[in-house]
């Protein structure tokens, strides 16, 4: 082999290790954008009808299906309706509105096994109210979450996620009587999987872990019994349950954790140095040829 070959093999495994140790720098932070909204194609969601025994028919109710709310029901008092968002406590309707649909901001990284930092994320909210057998309810609904990570200096998407949740509701049926009447079995929100999820993308020569999870723990594995009653299958199922004229609020949270920063190993000194020396010695036997 000759000394010139000789001499770019080495310089190029010193370049490479030096590549590898450099390309180890963590992100210190970074921009994102959370969104949640609800489907609104007409496969996305389903009613069970509300029947009026008396009337030989249906009732149509109310519903309400947008990007932020889902709700079913009465029309309100005085005949007239209400966004359930803005007038949750009306009774004879009932409710999933996704109060913060969109949250954008910076977050630090964490690093594994030191001090974990993480932002509040996007939050839904379950509003129980009485609802007449009467009136339309909730069977299904699609929900999508979308998780989207910007480098805060140049702009770039390092990281697009996107997910989907078949939820799945069974509301208790009540009467209208006035007052409400007393509190009866809870309603139930279920979906087969949970709605925790992490994902990994590589930056760098790093690899970066972002994790979306469920702050309040309000999203449980549920029992056999209730899966059952509204996912109608025997899968396990995870949700929640809320009592008639209160409500449940499912807030999560948002982090990006880093392995800490490679430091290359003594081995890997030690092949940088012998590439060193190794281009010294190449070096001096080009000066002594030449000198001769």
């Amino acid at each position: 082999m000759s000394i010139g070959i000789i001499r770019k093999l080495a310089a190029a495994s010193v370049f490479a290790l030096a590549a590898t140790a450099s390309q180890a720098a963590v992100v210190e932070s970074w921009d994102f954008v959370l969104t949640m909204n609800w489907s609104t194609s007409t496969n996305s969601y389903g009613f069970d009808r509300g029947y009026l025994p008396n009337h030989g028919g249906y009732g149509p109710g109310k519903r309400v299906v947008t990007s932020t709310e889902v709700s079913w029901g009465g029309t309100g008092t005085l005949g007239k309706f209400y966004p359930i968002q803005s007038y949750p406590s009306i009774w004879g309707r009932s409710g999933i509105v996704i109060t913060q649909p969109n949250i954008a901001g910076n977050i630090k990284t964490s690093i594994e096994g030191e001090s974990s930092f993480s932002v509040q994320a996007n939050m839904f909210t379950h509003y129980n109210a009485g609802v007449s057998p009467s009136h339309d309810t909730l069977r299904y609904a699609t929900m999508n979450v979308d998780v989207q990570v910007v480098h805060p200096d140049t702009g770039e998407v390092v990281a697009t996620v996107p997910k989907t949740f078949k939820v799945y509701f069974l509301e208790t049926r009540t009467t209208y009587t006035n007052p409400p009447p007393p509190m009866s079995d809870p309603d139930i929100f279920a979906v087969l999987s949970d709605m925790d999820f992490t994902e990994s993308f590589l930056y760098g020569g790093v690899e970066y872990t972002l994790n979306y999870f469920e702050m309040p723990d309000n999203l449980k594995k549920l029992s056999n019994n209730l899966c059952g009653q509204v996912v109608k299958t025997n899968s396990p199922c995870y949700g929640f349950t809320t009592a008639e004229n209160t409500s449940t609020a499912i807030k999560f949270n948002f982090s990006i954790t880093a392995a800490p920063t490679a430091i290359p190993e003594p081995e890997t000194y030690a092949m940088m140095l012998a590439g060193l020396g190794l281009i010294g010695v190449v070096a001096r036997r080009r000066r002594n040829a030449i000198s001769k």
